[in-house]
């Protein structure tokens, strides 16, 4: 994760536009093979679970200042999280990201076996937890003109205003802690529980 990437840009936002926002060092593959969020540039090609190659349409940097807003620090999903086994990779996301997970009860708890909750609403996943101790954070928002499920070097990322677009429950807070302790008391094969890139 870089905290600083030396940009400061606002977010511009186009109605209805398609986005997430991940941290520095976040890795995705993309035609020309993988490549860090941050060297990510408008037309930059990158392959997703549900589009094949979907085009990056604007890229920007925000610079977070964590001492007046330190409810937006990162989430980080350690490795040896329960959402997947990766031993040698970790993840940081922005906390309003939001994951796939995927669990055979979520059939009957949410009516879809892979859902979407956001990264803050995951805290009570042992693995997962909010980053102490920063002065300040660069996020990087990905904007495509349709939504579309990113795969990053560990997790998908739903890239949409909201995972609906591309028919996926988002959960709401109290769902996601249902979801958390399904994860948590009955734990699944990771392959089962989260979409990663093999």
């Amino acid at each position: 994760m870089h905290t600083n990437l030396s940009h400061n840009s606002a977010i511009v936002q186009k109605p209805g536009a398609a986005e997430a926002l991940f941290t520095g060092g976040t890795l995705f593959h993309a035609q020309s093979g993988t490549i860090s969020v941050e060297d990510i540039t408008p037309g930059t090609r990158i392959i997703t679970k549900d589009r094949g190659y979907q085009s990056i349409a604007q890229v920007t940097f925000t610079d977070i200042d964590l001492q007046n807003a330190p409810h937006l620090a990162p989430i980080l999903f350690r490795a040896d999280s329960l959402l997947f086994q990766k031993p040698d990779k970790q993840c940081y996301l922005a906390p309003s990201a939001r994951v796939a997970l995927c669990h055979p009860l979520f059939d009957m708890m949410f009516g879809q076996r892979e859902v979407y909750a956001q990264a803050d609403h995951l805290l009570e996943i042992p693995g997962v937890s909010r980053v102490e101790g920063l002065r300040g954070i660069t996020y990087v928002t990905l904007s495509a003109d349709l939504p579309f499920v990113a795969l990053t070097n560990t997790l998908a990322i739903s890239v949409a205003d909201s995972p609906q677009r591309h028919g996926r429950r988002a959960l709401s807070a109290r769902e996601a802690r249902i979801a958390s302790q399904i994860l948590v008391q009955r734990p699944i094969n990771s392959q089962q529980t989260i979409h990663v890139l093999q």
